[in-house]
């Protein structure tokens, strides 16, 4: 299986643009938010100072 390229601005339109299914602060004080895909569930860990800051993503089946 190959690997899918995604860019900054592909994760900050998401981020902005829709709605997502879950939103959880994590133990070390970040952010979670997953938004629905056709394959699972793409997580975003970003952290909100003056402005929101994605420290990094990934897919997962299903929503904890």
């Amino acid at each position: 299986m190959q690997r899918k390229i995604y860019n900054a601005d592909y994760l900050q339109r998401t981020s902005k643009q829709e709605t997502p299914r879950l939103v959880g602060i994590q133990q070390n004080g970040r952010y979670a938010a997953f938004y629905r895909r056709k394959e699972g569930y793409l997580r975003i860990i970003f952290t909100m100072n003056k402005e929101l800051e994605i420290i990094t993503f990934y897919f997962v089946e299903k929503l904890p």
